[in-house]
């Protein structure tokens, strides 16, 4: 009997404890290390009470507001990985081939989403050379096979959307090696034969990579996202582009200029914001020293942001545009599509599998 009035004690002190804890400590609202905004407590109604919604969304508040929760994380990481030997926490898994990255199932809902997006975007362009091309995850180029997104399965989707488009195959130019070993993207002087497989497909001329620099070291998201210490860390390296210049949609509603290389991107949350500033509208690049006088419309996710530049020493007109934040109607009023220029659909596995969020 006493011993269980110690134990009971001792709940009760322990979580006391961290109540405490949780009141003196300052309450963060976002996480660096995941790069999310942290769930805040939610409004309590009757009617939020009976569906449950009051909950489900206390639930995350009360994980996310866990004093010392990057510890917690850190310990329930190294169980997972270490001590039961998993081959992922929550998806996130690191690998001797790709270093760490994650796998998650096909969201067919959000490819069709995008797929109907993509329809829409072709409406627009009227008469042009419409290509289409899909980035695999990196979990497809794993020592270990991962149950993740399946490329092949998701191109499925975008046959019946895009009769028209030409699809171009990019699995056989990239490798282990092409990806960042702590982030999802891929590494910008890794993609010479993403960029030949791509001008022998749409026939533009391709200018060979040349030395490239290194603006400096960096984790990517899932080095946050795994919360283990590990030594892996990713080098910023980049091809520099001479005479090219750069205009950005902003929110505004204006063009404003802008460099294609950004320091103020490499230092805010996300360091590969360093490549086109980031999540943005519409980019127009011109570059008057180009192979070819010609025009490309880049349909653009993250991936894109450091592979527009190179395909910038190739077309003398560049426009990037991301359905994200832009609607058919929207793209028809800013963009002026030029008859007989290049159309280029090209994204990767989390555009295809999250897009329904930003709906």
């Amino acid at each position: 009997m006493n011993a269980n009035r110690l134990t009971l004690a001792a709940f009760v002190l322990v979580l006391g404890g961290f109540f405490l804890l949780k009141l003196i400590l300052p309450q963060q609202e976002f996480s660096f290390a995941e790069r999310r905004p942290l769930n805040s407590l939610p409004d309590m109604s009757l009617e939020s009470l009976a569906s449950g919604e009051f909950m489900d969304e206390f639930e995350g508040y009360a994980a996310d507001s866990f004093p010392f929760r990057d510890g917690f994380r850190a310990v329930r990481a190294g169980v997972a990985l270490g001590a039961f030997r998993m081959s992922d926490k929550d998806g996130i898994y690191v690998d001797s081939a790709t270093g760490i990255g994650k796998f998650e199932k096909i969201n067919a809902a959000s490819l069709r989403l995008v797929a109907r997006k993509m329809e829409e975007a072709v409406g627009v362009v009227g008469d042009c050379n419409i290509y289409m091309a899909f980035v695999p995850d990196k979990s497809a180029y794993a020592s270990t096979f991962y149950p993740g997104f399946d490329m092949d399965e998701a191109s499925s989707f975008f046959e019946g959307a895009l009769p028209n488009a030409m699809p171009i195959d990019l699995s056989g130019s990239l490798s282990a090696d092409s990806y960042y070993k702590t982030d999802l993207h891929w590494s910008q002087p890794a993609l010479g034969r993403v960029v030949e497989s791509l001008g022998q497909a749409m026939s533009f001329s391709v200018k060979p990579l040349d030395s490239f620099k290194t603006f400096g070291s960096f984790n990517g998201v899932y080095k946050g996202q795994l919360a283990l210490p590990t030594a892996l860390v990713d080098s910023m390296d980049y091809i520099e582009i001479t005479g090219a210049t750069a205009l950005y949609y902003s929110e505004a509603g204006s063009w404003e200029e802008g460099e294609i290389y950004s320091k103020e991107g490499f230092e805010s949350v996300d360091p590969y914001n360093f490549f086109l500033r980031g999540p943005c509208p519409a980019i127009q690049i011109e570059n008057p020293n180009a192979l070819e006088d010609r025009t490309l419309y880049l349909f653009r996710d993250s991936f894109s942001s450091s592979l527009a530049p190179l395909l910038a020493q190739s077309y003398k007109n560049l426009v990037c545009i991301d359905l994200r934040y832009l609607s058919a109607n929207a793209l028809a009023q800013l963009v002026d599509f030029k008859p007989g220029s290049d159309v280029l659909f090209l994204y990767g596995s989390l555009f295809l599998n999250s897009f329904a969020d930003w709906e």
